[in-house]
């Protein structure tokens, strides 16, 4: 979800560093989506999320890999006791000179899959904005329109955000599944 920013940032609702030269060659997609992973800014209960993301989701090793190769970028995850009415996660967005600079993200403490889904979901946001996106321009078409009561100045939501949120999910779960019913019983 994406709230109209003031001044120079942009806020989001439902997250970069550099891609060092050792993070590509031999190593495996996952273990190459980790060590991006590692120039964004990640509490450590989120940590063990994300990696396992790196790990299940193709879709998400994808959105890591293209926060990572975005130059001055810094993404930062934050986790919240409870998200407010109107979001279940958040991210604000920064620009200097009309370059995205940084992106926080906050999200709730909560089930592995549906923090999967966000964290998705608001990495997307990010991608959006680094692939131009005008979203006030869209609201009404396109699958963008705005949620909360002052509609207004109510954040901006996107389908796109959404559905990835979803497939990031479903990759998750998925693979979850997978590695249970090749266990040994």
């Amino acid at each position: 979800m994406v709230i109209p920013a003031l001044a120079s940032a942009l806020v989001f609702s439902v997250v970069g560093g550099s891609v060092a030269g050792s993070a590509a060659g031999w190593r495996s997609p996952a273990t190459r989506c980790e060590v991006m992973a590692g120039d964004l800014r990640i509490p450590p209960a989120l940590r063990a999320v994300v990696v396992d993301l790196c790990q299940r989701s193709p879709t998400f090793r994808r959105q890591v890999g293209r926060l990572a190769e975005a130059d001055g970028l810094t993404v930062t995850l934050y986790l919240i006791g409870s998200p407010s009415a109107s979001w279940r996660a958040q991210t604000v967005i920064t620009r200097v000179g009309g370059q995205v600079r940084s992106a926080d993200v906050r999200l709730p403490i909560g089930e592995p899959r549906l923090v999967a889904e966000l964290i998705a979901h608001e990495f997307e946001h990010i991608l959006e904005q680094l692939d131009g996106v005008d979203l006030k321009r869209w609201v009404g078409r396109s699958g963008v329109h705005r949620v909360g009561a002052d509609r207004a100045n109510a954040a901006i939501e996107t389908e796109r955000a959404r559905q990835v949120g979803r497939l990031v999910a479903g990759e998750y779960a998925a693979a979850a599944a997978e590695l249970t019913a090749f266990k040994v019983r």
